[in-house]
């Protein structure tokens, strides 16, 4: 995931930098495996995406108490628009029964935007889309 997450293409639209090193992804993960939040309150659900043996991307839910789901994912930029993350999202949210979902995208990402549109989201105003 280290050489799939430093593309600096990915995060044109992200609000955080790529991984300063392996290290550093690590200790990231090594929380996420936790499966909850530091404080216990949100429960973290992530699944690295592989075609081929490859990884090619992560999906991801963190739901809230209420069971509020922010779905994300990000995918290798070799894989984009060959529907795995349509795929993969979609698979994802039939895990997650029971759950409201709700995406936050930048405006200019017209990308992604079109996954969650196509996904049954809706635009709920700013950058949140609700499902």
């Amino acid at each position: 995931m280290f050489s799939l997450l430093s593309d600096p293409v990915l995060y044109a639209y992200l609000d955080f930098p790529p991984p300063p090193s392996l290290e550093h992804l690590q200790r990231v993960y090594a929380q996420l495996e936790t499966r909850r939040s530091p404080d216990g309150t949100e429960e973290w659900l992530n699944w690295i995406v592989f075609r081929g043996g490859e990884a090619i991307g992560v999906v991801q839910a963190t739901i809230d108490p209420d069971r509020s789901a922010n779905v994300a994912y990000v995918f290798g930029s070799a894989h984009w628009g060959r529907g795995y993350a349509i795929e993969a999202v979609t698979a994802m949210l039939a895990q997650l029964d029971g759950c409201k979902f709700f995406a936050t995208v930048d405006a200019g990402n017209a990308r992604s935007i079109r996954l969650l549109e196509r996904l049954g989201f809706r635009h709920a105003g700013g950058e949140r889309y609700e499902r």
